[in-house]
């Protein structure tokens, strides 16, 4: 505790009898403690509003429009009739109070007046332009009147609570109430009274005028001039609260009153907290809890890399967010801490654990910080809109340990604007990207090229994609025996209705639009240790057909299928078990949709099929031919880009793989397997390449006539000259124009001449075999 009593010794305190604080435990409890009475922890705590005498004053972001608020008010109004000579004193916020017309806080507390003092904070940030062009349920943004402080005569509640049914019921918050301390209350009265001489007042009529103490319009005015006269009734109080000789004064309980208003250059729990967050005191614990977990950077910074201390951190679950499955834009603020909390999950210390709030039907808003020390049988609170009191500890009932698994569960996967998967429009070349941000989250498993050998991982439960292995989500991968296809749990595409992405800027320049697809896994085999190139003709056209019945299932729906594999992590494989990938789009992407109109444009204009052509040249001339079977051909493309990539292309005119023949399909999984082991043995390494099918458009395009378009795979080999040197695309190549270094006839020479039936590692085990006398 040595280091909290030299953060607050320079700090006017007020000494307080430890018996004059209670803690309030529910929203009911709450709401009582203003109206009824109420007994808390054995303690009966009479009726607030019915027994002040001399003053009433309430600070809080708005009033609600139910039979509760309605309650509350009959109330004060009760309490003025009891004692005319009570002053009244209500200060909202501006933009929350005045919403909503006639059932906004302004109108229902209007039958107060004249008797009452209602006053309407409005920051003086939303002005001009801005205050005409930002909605009025999203300008709260800007600024807002935060203060939640209760006080009749001599006693006060602090709290997070509005005076609204939602913050009286089902809403766990933090309220403290502390009693007959006239120094505290007297304090709080002048902070109040301060902010409401520069605010707007309610008239009885309705209207809304500036405080005649206001001599400075909020937002019409010069906005310096209006900060430094907020800024100077501040400071009136708070000079005279530092010339009271009370820190002299013995007590076994001491509060230091500290004020947080930023935009006025009045920080000084902004100040606290970061020498707070820097301790190096290791026999420290701090306990920190809030509804809305969203740290500033200088508070992130300090308690991730600089403090030396434990923390515990609880806040509200998707669910227990009071935002959670709300309408509008509203509806996404959940998923937006979701973010926040895993992001710093992310960076945190070991010493750091969060917890989240869940309690069904209940939402969370309580914000606290407490300080403990094994060293010191005393502790620290922070009690206010923005941290709350000890007794909320006891809230770990109700809180469920964070891991990183948390993040991955379907009640966090709710949808989110920096996640939310769209395309961007390039128009330097009048090309697509897609942004898929969640991406970034997949598991990656940190494997290498293998300069020999298959390069797989093991089949165990380690690897997710094996049998019984266990995914990032959760989910056990089942025992399957042949293929087996699943949700890609990381979808650069999701079908899903609900979300729509919007960047808020439409012109020529800036494009973008929501995308919808579906993204799936498809394992070849269980068995990791296999490749293509191992996998026996019956496993590969197990494969083939794989395809086809994904293919035939998603046709109508999607106008583009793109089967593909990324095989070695030069390629990006994030997982070297034997599978491949499939994406489905609810439009044509950029790089078929140039080969659709390439292919029928020359159609058109020839009346020949383009792709046919090339395999009748291929077969006449041969020079570009890697291996060729009654059915299908391979042959490094005349233009092709990467050294040793390949075109694989039907003998017979086909459009779409799942139009196959028998004969084709069984001749294909001959031709697959001959070309992997050619790639494999021609560096004596797991090759990696990235591979996709091209069929022809569906979806819409499945009216058209699409026999002009010829069914083709590709395979895209990063090697250059040998297991370890890559081709890199960069520089000329990545601002200009692709160049490459090696014939095409050369490398087609190059895998020609490689066995194509005898895989590399098949020599190497042959080699390594012992021979017996």
């Amino acid at each position: 505790m040595d280091e909290i009593l030299r953060l607050v010794e320079n700090l006017p305190s007020i000494p307080v009898d430890a018996d004059n604080i209670k803690v309030i435990e529910t929203p009911e409890q709450f709401y009582n403690t203003l109206i009824a009475k109420t007994s808390v922890n054995n303690f009966f705590l009479k009726n607030l509003t019915k027994s002040a005498r001399k003053r009433i004053a309430l600070s809080t972001l708005y009033l609600g429009n139910g039979k509760l608020e309605e309650n509350l008010i009959d109330e004060l109004d009760k309490a003025l009739d009891r004692c005319p000579g009570m002053e009244l004193n209500i200060l909202l916020d501006y933009l929350r109070g005045t919403r909503d017309g006639e059932k906004s806080s302004a109108a229902i507390l209007r039958r107060l007046l004249p008797r009452a003092r209602i006053h309407l904070f409005h920051t003086p940030y939303l002005r001009g332009i801005l205050k005409s062009i930002i909605p009025q349920r999203t300008n709260e943004v800007v600024g807002l009147q935060h203060m939640k402080l209760y006080i009749f005569d001599d006693s006060i509640v602090i709290s997070g609570a509005n005076l609204s049914e939602s913050y009286f019921t089902n809403r766990q918050d933090r309220y403290i109430l502390i009693e007959n301390v006239p120094e505290l209350a007297q304090f709080w009265v002048g902070i109040i009274d301060a902010v409401c001489s520069c605010s707007f007042k309610l008239q009885p009529d309705g209207g809304i005028d500036t405080s005649e103490r206001c001599a400075i319009h909020p937002f019409k005015g010069a906005l310096k001039e209006y900060e430094n006269q907020l800024r100077a009734r501040l400071f009136e109080v708070l000079k005279c609260e530092g010339k009271k000789n009370v820190n002299k004064i013995e007590s076994d309980t001491r509060i230091y009153p500290l004020i947080q208003m930023g935009m006025f250059r009045v920080n000084q729990e902004y100040d606290f907290l970061k020498e707070l967050f820097a301790s190096q005191d290791t026999s420290s614990k701090i306990i920190l809890t809030s509804g809305y977990f969203n740290l500033i950077g200088d508070y992130e910074h300090l308690i991730t890399k600089r403090g030396k201390y434990s923390m515990d951190v609880i806040y509200a679950s998707p669910q227990a967010n009071g935002f959670y499955k709300g309408s509008g834009l509203s509806g996404y603020i959940p998923s937006l801490y979701v973010l926040v909390s895993e992001t710093f999950f992310g960076i945190k210390r070991q010493q750091v654990e969060l917890f989240e709030y869940e309690r069904d039907g209940w939402t969370y808003h309580a914000k606290g910080l407490w300080v403990q020390s094994t060293k010191s049988p005393f502790c620290a609170t922070l009690v206010g809109s923005s941290n709350y009191g000890q007794e909320h500890v006891r809230l770990l009932e109700w809180s469920g340990w964070v891991e990183a698994s948390t993040f991955l569960r379907p009640d966090h996967m709710v949808p989110r604007w920096d996640k939310m998967s769209h395309r961007r429009y390039n128009p330097l070349r009048d090309e697509w990207v897609i942004v898929a941000a969640n991406r970034l989250q997949r598991p990656w498993q940190g494997a290498t090229e293998s300069g020999s050998g298959s390069g797989f991982m093991p089949s165990t439960t380690v690897n997710p994609l094996a049998p019984g292995g266990h995914r990032a989500n959760g989910q056990i991968t089942p025992h399957y025996t042949s293929t087996f296809v699943f949700q890609n749990d990381f979808p650069a595409l999701r079908d899903n209705a609900d979300e729509e992405y919007s960047e808020g800027i439409a012109n020529q320049l800036y494009r973008s639009h929501s995308i919808k697809g579906t993204c799936r896994v498809m394992c070849y085999h269980p068995n990791s240790d296999l490749s293509m190139a191992q996998m026996s003709h019956e496993q590969l056209e197990a494969v083939i057909d794989m395809w086809i019945e994904q293919m035939n299932e998603l046709e109508k729906k999607y106008e583009w299928i793109q089967i593909f594999e990324n095989r070695g992590a030069l390629v990006g494989c994030s997982n070297a078990h034997p599978h491949g990938q499939l994406w489905a789009s609810d439009y044509l992407p950029t790089y078929p949709a140039k080969e659709y109109s390439t292919q029928k444009t020359y159609h058109q204009q020839t009346g020949k099929i383009m792709l046919m052509e090339v395999v009748e040249e291929e077969l006449r001339k041969r020079e570009r031919l890697v291996v060729e079977n009654d059915e299908w051909i391979v042959v490094v493309p005349f233009w092709a880009t990467w050294p040793f990539e390949t075109l694989l292309l039907p003998i017979k005119h086909s459009t779409s793989l799942n139009k196959i023949s028998k004969e084709q399909k069984r001749c294909l999984a001959d031709i697959m397997k001959k070309l992997v082991i050619k790639y494999d043995n021609l560096f004596k390494c797991a090759f990696p390449f990235s591979m996709g099918w091209k069929s022809a458009p569906t979806g819409r395009f499945l009216s058209e006539n699409r026999d002009f378009w010829t069914l083709h795979a590709v395979y895209l080999p990063p090697l250059l000259r040998s297991a370890s040197v890559k081709k890199f695309i960069a520089g000329y190549e990545l601002v200009a124009e692709p160049q490459r270094d090696i014939l095409p006839e050369k490398a087609a020479e190059m895998l020609r001449e490689q066995n194509e039936s005898v895989h590399f590692t098949e020599h190497i085990q042959s080699r390594s075999t012992p021979i017996s006398s």
